[in-house]
């Protein structure tokens, strides 16, 4: 691989970001709020998949040799190198996603309670 070639790890972060954005986007507006019960479904699954990509990424830095991976640390605490500190913030970064999932996951069961129209209706008198 040439240093111009992306990895496919970063293309499919960057195609994961442009879907999230699109998510985002499109979520200001229900027109069908039936689909509001799997749409919050697909994001608790997708929450507990970004939650393990958090776990893998923080044992991978787990893993790294100096000198195989990396040439060493530029930061000011020698005590406390980049690759140490990205692992504890990947390790709350996947907690935190933990505890997001599961809000999702109970948010997907409380909507599933709501007997959702397929279409918004205009107020009727």
């Amino acid at each position: 691989m040439t240093t111009s070639e992306k990895s496919s790890q970063l293309l499919i972060t960057e195609a994961l970001l442009a879907a999230a954005s699109d998510v985002a986007d499109s979520v200001a507006q229900i027109p069908r709020p039936s689909d509001s019960y799997a749409i919050l479904g697909d994001l608790a699954r997708v929450q507990e998949s970004l939650t393990l990509a958090y776990e893998r990424l923080a044992d991978w830095h787990g893993q790294v040799v100096e000198g195989v991976h990396h040439a060493g640390d530029g930061g000011d605490d020698p005590d406390n190198p980049g690759w140490v500190d990205a692992e504890r913030s990947l390790r709350r970064a996947a907690d935190s996603s933990t505890a997001a999932a599961d809000a999702l996951r109970h948010a997907h069961s409380a909507n599933g309670v709501a007997r959702w129209f397929d279409e918004i209706r205009a107020d009727e008198p």
